[in-house]
């Protein structure tokens, strides 16, 4: 499949899952949309996807992690100027604002906060994303992921590469800087589709007859020689003579034959192989307009 072939599908299957993602949030299903949403930026990595897990883990309590997309929202419009867009931006801000607020107020409870660290996961693979157990951290590009001080079980996954599980102990004041390298992924071979086998099947038939009819050639050429032999010494009597000249017919006739049904299986085989279309094609359900964003244009 070519290169841009290749992308459009994952952009296809991206906007797919994010949209189940919306229609998750609509029904407050917010573990099922986290779900789509993280298999979303997997595929293809946006800041709208960022937003949107943000806001799914905002709404099903787990602030810290939301606070972190939110935040990669904001580190995406720093690297990539002008490609962020303005809705999306304000929204961020909103959220982040809103997290602050709260933040300040739990604050007037006293509560033991934390203890926490940084750590940073380096891949040379693109689109490549760490989760601390089932809980998705973000890409593993280096960047900055805040942890709370103790066991963890990284997982680094991407596209195409094995998944690497990596065991660390976090402590507080204590940043951590992994470089993690994954394995590539050798793609099985598809099965046969029903023109390959019927193309392969036939292909065996003719190639059998193929060989029975060359068999048969050799033997009828070999008993010509040895009959021609017997008439010329003058040991053939004539009944024999006439059951080896019938076996001579029976058996050329059927090395003809053998022939005939090599020649049709080339045939066969050439018109299922041109008829064999391996095109792959992808059915999208229509996104509506609405919900959290609506899916046109970039995202």
């Amino acid at each position: 499949m070519p290169a841009h072939a290749s992308a459009q599908t994952k952009a296809t299957r991206a906007r797919v899952h994010y949209q189940n993602g919306l229609q998750a949030m609509e029904k407050k299903q917010y573990d099922t949309a986290i779900v789509h949403f993280t298999r979303a930026l997997e595929l293809r990595p946006r800041p709208a996807i960022y937003f949107a897990l943000g806001l799914a883990h905002e709404r099903s309590g787990a602030i810290p992690i939301a606070r972190g997309f939110y935040e990669r929202v904001l580190e995406y419009g720093k690297k990539r100027r002008g490609r962020l867009r303005k809705d999306v931006l304000l929204r961020t801000k909103d959220a982040i604002q809103r997290l602050d607020t709260l933040a300040t107020e739990a604050s007037t409870t006293p509560t033991p906060q934390p203890k926490t660290s940084t750590i940073q996961v380096h891949t040379a693979v693109p689109n490549s994303v760490v989760y601390d157990g089932s809980a998705l951290l973000g890409p593993a590009d280096g960047s900055a992921i805040t942890l709370p001080t103790g066991p963890h079980t990284l997982i680094v996954r991407a596209p195409g590469y094995e998944t690497a599980t990596i065991r660390v102990l976090v402590k507080a004041k204590q940043p951590l800087s992994l470089q993690v390298a994954l394995t590539a992924v050798t793609p099985e071979s598809p099965p046969l589709n029903r023109y390959q086998i019927a193309g392969i099947s036939t292909a065996t038939i003719g190639g059998a007859a193929l060989i029975t009819g060359i068999i048969l050639s050799v033997q009828v050429a070999g008993t010509r020689d040895d009959l021609k032999l017997a008439r010329a010494t003058g040991r053939l009597d004539p009944g024999s003579e006439r059951e080896v000249t019938a076996w001579l017919e029976r058996t050329e006739a059927a090395s003809w034959s053998m022939y005939a049904i090599a020649g049709a299986g080339a045939i066969s085989s050439l018109t299922v192989f041109l008829l064999d279309d391996d095109t792959i094609s992808a059915t999208v359900t229509p996104v509506p307009q609405g919900g959290l964003f609506a899916l046109s244009g970039r995202w």
